[in-house]
C-alpha cells in the first residue's frame, strides 16, 4: 500500500538531516539558540522515532493545508518567533530605561564660570575612570552635572560609568538624555545603539544550549570523578568530586587505616573497607550525575 503524504513528508526531511551531519548540527544549534532544550530538539528532528527516554514522538506540526511541516520549515518558523521575542525584549528594555530616575538636577543654563568648573570636574572624572575608581568617578561626574545640568558630555560619561558596572538601564537612560540635550552628539547615540545590540547578542548566547554527550561524560567520570562535571561546565561540582577522590586515595595509600593496616594485620581493616566503599560511591554518584547533566544540555545536573 502506498504511503500517504502525512507518512512520507517528515521522513524525507529527516533523511536529509541524517545524511548531512553538518546540516543537522547547524539545525540543533539554531534551535538551541531559540531556547529549546536538547530533549525538545531531539523530538523535533527525530519526529518519526522514539525519543531516548522511551516516550512516543510528538505529532509533526501541520501547515495551513493540514500537511506535516518539515523540520526545516519548523526551524524557520521558530527563528521568526525568536526574532519577534527578541524585539519584544528590546522594547521592554527601552521602556524600563525610560522610567529610570537618574536623580539629575533640573535643567538650567549654566554661567561661563560654572561651565568651566564642570569641564574641570569632568576631566577628573575621566581620569578616575581610567584608574578604575568608578564610585569616585561618578561622584565627580555628578558634581559636574550639578554645575552644568545640560552638559551632554557629562551625561555620556555617566552612561559609560554605568555601562562599566553593567547597569544597562541606567546607561541607556544617560545616553538618551545626552542625545536629547545635544542631538548632534553622535557618540552618545552610537553608544545607545551599540548597547542595545550587545544586549540582543548576550540574550542569544544565554539561551544557547550546547548538546553534550552522556557517553563521553560517563567515560570521563570513570577515568577520574569530576572530569565529567568539568565537561558539563559544572566546575564547582567537578572540583568537589576530585577533592573527595584524592582524599580517599590518600586514606587508602598513605594512612595507617588503609593498605598499611591490611598488610600489618594480614587482612582488610575496617578503615580499608570503608575507604573502598566510599570510593565506589564517589564513582557512581559522579558518573550518574555527569550523564544526567549531559542529557539536560550541561550545567543542569541533578543537584548544584
Amino acid at each position: 500500500m502506498d504511503a500517504t503524504p502525512e507518512e512520507t513528508a517528515p521522513s524525507q526531511s529527516e533523511d536529509i538531516l541524517k545524511a548531512d551531519p553538518a546540516k543537522r548540527r547547524q539545525a540543533e544549534l539554531d534551535l538551541a539558540m531559540m531556547g529549546m532544550s536538547p530533549v525538545e530538539i531531539a523530538r523535533l528532528l527525530d519526529a518519526n522515532t522514539s525519543t531516548f527516554d522511551g516516550t512516543a514522538p510528538p505529532v509533526a506540526p501541520l501547515d495551513g493545508k493540514g500537511q506535516p511541516v518539515s523540520p526545516e520549515v519548523t526551524i524557520d518558523m521558530l527563528r521568526m518567533q525568536a526574532v519577534a521575542r527578541e524585539q519584544e525584549r528590546t522594547q521592554e528594555l527601552i521602556k524600563r530605561s525610560q522610567q529610570i530616575d537618574l536623580k539629575l538636577p533640573p535643567a538650567r543654563e549654566a554661567t561661563p564660570m560654572e561651565k568651566g568648573r564642570a569641564e574641570k570636574l569632568l576631566s577628573e572624572a575621566a581620569l578616575l575612570r581610567r584608574r578604575e575608581r568608578p564610585k569616585e568617578a561618578e561622584a565627580k561626574c555628578r558634581e559636574a552635572l550639578d554645575a552644568d545640568p545640560c552638559d551632554a558630555a557629562a551625561l555620556e560619561l555617566l552612561g559609560d560609568l554605568y555601562q562599566d558596572i553593567a547597569h544597562i538601564e541606567e546607561a541607556l537612560a544617560a545616553y538618551s538624555r545626552a542625545n536629547e540635550l545635544q542631538p548632534t552628539r553622535t557618540t552618545a547615540e552610537r553608544k545607545y545603539a551599540n548597547l542595545l545590540t550587545n544586549q540582543e547578542q548576550w540574550s542569544a548566547l544565554e539561551s544557547e544550549v550546547i548538546v553534550k554527550s552522556p557517553g563521553l561524560a560517563l567515560v570521563l567520570s570513570l577515568v577520574l570523578p569530576g572530569l565529567g562535571q568539568f565537561y558539563n561546565s559544572e566546575i564547582g561540582k567537578g572540583i568537589l568530586f576530585i577533592v573527595l577522590d584524592l582524599l580517599d586515595f590518600f586514606m587508602l595509600a598513605f594512612s595507617p587505616w588503609g593498605f598499611a593496616a591490611a598488610k600489618q594485620h594480614g587482612g582488610p581493616s575496617a578503615g580499608l573497607v570503608f575507604s573502598s566503599i566510599f570510593l565506589v560511591i564517589i564513582y557512581l554518584v559522579s558518573s550518574i550525575d555527569a550523564m544526567n547533566a549531559a542529557r539536560m544540555g550541561g550545567g543542569q545536573g541533578g543537584w548544584k
